[in-house]
């Protein structure tokens, strides 16, 4: 399904729907792995201080996100 790269600089300011963020979190958790062990770990972010903070640690995000996904 994933041919190649896609990379958004532009957000908007609405809100994610849970349903969506969730789907997300679900695709990613049949994601491959290292030996396939699938041990993910995933941190939502959607308060508007952290999203700034993180913002401020990642010099290639040019504007702030309505909600990151971390995958861990």
């Amino acid at each position: 399904v994933i041919r190649g790269r896609r990379a958004v600089r532009h957000f908007t300011d609405e809100t994610v729907p849970v349903a969506l963020i969730r789907q997300v979190i679900e695709a990613g958790r049949w994601a491959s792995s290292a030996s396939n062990r699938r041990i993910h770990r995933f941190l939502v972010v959607r308060d508007p201080v952290r999203l700034r903070l993180a913002r401020a640690l990642s010099p290639g995000m040019i504007t702030v996100p309505p909600v990151l996904i971390f995958v861990c």
